[in-house]
């Protein structure tokens, strides 16, 4: 996941892989708040940011990044969230000193929408939202309310081949494909082979 890498210098990738919901979490998936993010993913977000400074000052500390370094940010459901609005919010937002949006990369899957604030669509072009449109994951807290994701969101689809981009502004599939994503095969077309049957 990380492009245009030179071979002969030296980076360190920093992984962060946020876990979806465990136990009586699920409360909090629906504490929505009545701030401009979604007050439980905002506040585990946080403690995510917290955990992970403390961490990579540990790491710098130790001589262990090189000069080139980058971060790859993913999690599902809850943790896609909390992903969501780590990356949007404070890896792009230049709130840790070595990351940027030219150096983060993140992928959620089943991203629930996470903030009303305005600067969430195409700036940040690094983020990548996977999405079903027929789970209701995706869709709460609703659109209506004026609740969007970081990031490009894109829908798989199953009524062919093809992906496409999903239009957060419409709440609709558009028909801008994306290559990456046409390149996976559908799970039904994949077992519906004969050594399945």
């Amino acid at each position: 996941f990380v492009p245009n890498v030179d071979k002969d210098k030296v980076s360190t990738i920093v992984l962060v892989l946020v876990r979806g919901t465990v136990q009586n979490e699920w409360y909090g998936n629906i504490n929505v708040g009545t701030g401009p993010e979604h007050y439980s993913f905002k506040f585990a977000s946080e403690m995510v940011k917290d955990a992970f400074t403390e961490y990579y000052n540990v790491l710098k500390s130790n001589e262990l990044v090189s000069d080139d370094v980058r971060a790859g940010i993913t999690g599902h459901s809850r943790g896609a969230a909390i992903a969501n609005l780590l990356a949007g919010q404070n890896f792009n937002a230049g709130k840790f000193e070595d990351f940027n949006k030219n150096n983060v990369y993140a992928y959620t899957f089943a991203t629930p929408n996470s903030s009303i604030s305005g600067n969430i669509g195409m700036q940040n072009d690094n983020v990548f939202n996977v999405i079903n449109p027929i789970d209701a994951v995706g869709c709460v807290p609703f659109n209506s309310w004026g609740f969007r994701r970081y990031g490009i969101s894109l829908a798989l689809v199953s009524f062919d081949e093809r992906s496409y981009t999903y239009d957060t502004e419409k709440d609709a599939v558009t028909s801008e494909s994306m290559s990456f994503i046409e390149k996976l095969s559908r799970v039904n077309s994949y077992y519906s082979k004969s050594e399945f049957s």
